[in-house]
């Protein structure tokens, strides 16, 4: 009876703490908004010479486009884009190469020569859609309205274009949830199954870290082809599973490094992460709100999961990319947070 009491009263503190839970899910979606993306405004005109000497249109031109760009974001709090300052074109492709940019406004490089012959060139309008469906979107609509205000014509090109087959650029999302979910649940079942005080040697720990090289591959399989054949996404099932393989491992590893310490905190703690990157670590970074951007975005293991399906999926990436590099050094923390939990159970044992 008393039992039943206590948890009568337990119920709205439950309720609040389950509320507050999931807002911390849904916070990044209600209060993200664009700032800050990142484009370029570059002149590739090579200029014209005349009897009365070099005539070079593209840098009035760049002025002109970035003053109007600039113009149209002072009256906002917080502008949707910022201006990159990118001079040639090595530089311009290494920025799209490098995601340091979303788009460009390029002008050509006969746009002197076609002006001075009376004709109107078309200033081309670069935007890498596979960066961020979303953004790709923002931007076309942005940038067009601007050209309606100007006399000059635009031409659009999008590099990356996202497939039809690709769930308008949601793809990743659906991998990276199913992926994330099943790994956490399977690292907790791993880390109660190899809890007990018998199972603390190196050899049991082998044994886990075995188990979790198996479940990774399971994981990995099971979710590449319900991407590829139950939602019928147009993905590389190789690459996928085998990129997924390494990722599920290097996160289990992790999270069985840290429950191997303490089951209660590492269970705590990884689903705090949950909570606060589930939604956040498929979000683009000029998306999230200030406090994701500066305190989460930076560290949390699941985003690297998300960068590298987004990758693969998106950018021409293969099974080493840039999130495989960070979450092998995550899997191998984990994997010493494991062994050294042994020698700290012996040293506990001795005492």
């Amino acid at each position: 009876m008393k039992n039943k009491i206590n948890m009568k009263i337990m119920a709205p503190f439950i309720a609040i703490l389950i509320t507050f839970a999931i807002s911390l899910v849904l916070f990044p979606v209600v209060k993200g908004a664009v700032k800050d993306l990142p484009i370029t405004v570059v002149s590739l005109d090579q200029g014209v010479t005349t009897p009365q000497g070099e005539v070079n249109l593209g840098p009035k031109v760049v002025a002109g486009i970035t003053a109007k760009l600039e113009a149209a974001m002072a009256s906002q709090a917080r502008a949707p884009i910022k201006v990159i300052e990118i001079t040639n074109q090595k530089m311009l492709d290494n920025a799209f190469k490098d995601r340091d940019i979303y788009a460009a406004i390029v002008i050509p490089k006969d746009f002197t020569a076609l002006q001075l012959a009376g004709e109107t060139p078309a200033i081309k309008v670069i935007i890498d859609e596979g960066q961020s469906k979303a953004i790709a979107t923002v931007l076309s609509t942005l940038l067009t309205s601007l050209s309606s205000k100007s006399e000059v014509p635009l031409t659009m090109e999008y590099l990356h274009k996202v497939d039809s087959d690709m769930s308008n650029g949601n793809a990743n999302m659906y991998a990276f949830m199913l992926a994330w979910i099943a790994t956490q649940v399977c690292s907790i079942v791993l880390a109660r199954g190899f809890q007990d005080e018998r199972a603390q040697t190196i050899a049991s720990k082998i044994k886990q870290i075995s188990m979790a090289a198996v479940t990774a591959i399971v994981i990995a399989a099971s979710v590449t082809f319900i991407l590829k054949y139950e939602f019928s996404l147009g993905i590389e099932f190789g690459t996928t599973f085998g990129y997924l393989s390494i990722a599920v491992f290097c996160l289990m590893m992790l999270i069985l490094g840290v429950m191997s310490w303490s089951f209660i905190g590492g269970l705590i703690i990884f689903v705090l992460l949950m909570l606060l990157g589930l939604v956040a670590s498929n979000m683009p970074y000029e998306i999230l709100p200030t406090f994701w951007q500066n305190y989460v975005y930076p560290w949390i293991p699941m985003r690297f999961m998300s960068d590298g399906i987004k990758e693969i999926f998106y950018l021409d990436g293969g099974v080493w990319n840039t999130g495989t590099k960070a979450l092998i050094w995550f899997g191998t923390g984990g994997i010493l947070l494991t062994f050294l939990a042994v020698l700290k159970g012996k040293r506990e044992q001795q005492s």
